[in-house]
C-alpha cells in the first residue's frame, strides 16, 4: 500500500509555514549540545562520515561539520535541503555537506557511512509499518560494518505518561495551541497544530506518526539486521525509565 497524495509529509507548505513552530529558537540553540552528546553516546570522531536521515534545515548538520565530521543530509523537503546548504555555507566548515532531496524509502548508499542519525522523530510517517523497516535495512546497508545508527523519537511510553488533550504556549512572540489523540491502540499519535504567528495571522493543520514502544523499537531494528542496540530516555545517555524524555536507540551494525 502506498501513501495518498495529501499524505501531510508531502506538503512542501507545511514545512514552511510550521517552520518556525518545529524549530524555534529554543531548539536551534539546543541543536550544538544534542550533537555533543550525540558524539559523546556513540564515540564518533572527527572525520568519520556521518547521515543525518531526516536533516532538516540543517541544525544539527552544521554542528558535526563544524566539528570535522564528513556529513550528508537527506530530506524529503526541498526548501528545508536549499536552507541547510545555506546554514552549511560557512567558512567555519572544512567538508561541506553532500545534500540529498529524496524520498528516505529511496536511499541507495552502500557501506558509505560510519554512523547515521535520524532525529527529532523523523520516522513513522508512512501508512504502511513495513516502510519503516525499509528505510531502517537503507540506513544498515548504508554504514560500514560496525557502523552506528542513532534514532530519536517519542517513546509510547512517554507519550503516554505525560500525555494530554490539549495544550498551549506562547513562543518568541507566537501563540501555539496543540491537541493530541491516540489512534490505533496507541499505535499511532494524531496532532492538530495551531498557531497566532507574530504578523496575528492563525495557521492549522493536523499529522499524524506511529509511536513505537522501546521494545517495538528494538524489534524493528533487528529486523533490519543490527546486532546490538542500546535504549536511552535522551540523547544525553539517561535510562529509559520514568523520566524519560524520549525514546533513544543506539544500533549497532555487528
Amino acid at each position: 500500500m502506498t501513501e495518498k497524495n495529501t499524505a501531510w509529509w508531502k506538503n512542501e507548505t507545511f514545512w514552511e509555514v510550521f517552520e518556525p513552530i518545529m524549530f524555534d529558537s529554543k531548539r536551534l540553540e539546543n541543536s550544538r549540545k544534542d550533537v555533543e552528546n550525540i558524539v559523546s553516546l556513540t564515540g564518533a570522531s572527527p572525520e568519520d562520515s556521518i547521515l543525518d536521515v531526516g536533516c532538516g534545515n540543517g541544525r544539527h548538520l552544521i554542528h558535526f561539520a563544524e566539528m570535522g565530521f564528513v556529513t550528508t543530509g537527506i530530506d524529503y523537503s526541498r526548501s528545508y535541503i536549499k536552507k541547510a546548504e545555506k546554514r552549511c555555507s560557512g567558512e567555519k566548515i572544512n567538508h561541506k555537506p553532500e545534500l540529498v532531496n529524496s524520498d528516505f524509502r529511496d536511499m541507495d548508499f552502500s557501506g558509505e557511512f560510519d554512523g547515521a542519525v535520524s532525529l527529532f522523530q523523523s520516522i513513522g510517517y508512512f501508512e504502511n509499518p513495513s516502510d519503516d523497516l525499509k528505510v531502517f535495512r537503507n540506513i544498515y546497508n548504508a554504514l560500514k560494518p560496525g557502523g552506528w545508527f542513532l534514532v530519536e523519537c517519542d517513546g509510547k511510553e512517554v507519550v503516554a505518561s505525560g500525555f494530554e488533550e490539549r495544550t498551549w504556549f506562547e513562543r518568541d512572540g507566537r501563540i501555539i495551541l496543540l491537541e493530541y489523540a491516540v489512534e490505533g491502540a496507541w499505535s499511532t499519535l494524531r496532532q492538530r497544530w495551531m498557531f497566532r504567528d507574530t504578523d496575528k495571522s492563525w495557521h492549522e493543520t493536523e499529522i499524524s506518526y506511529r509511536i513505537y514502544s522501546a521494545m517495538e523499537l528494538a524489534q524493528t531494528l533487528e529486523q533490519a539486521g543490527f546486532g546490538r542496540i542500546e535504549l536511552y530516555g535522551s540523547l544525553d545517555g539517561s535510562l529509559y525509565d520514568q523520566n524519560a524524555k524520549s525514546l533513544v536507540a543506539l544500533a549497532i551494525k555487528t
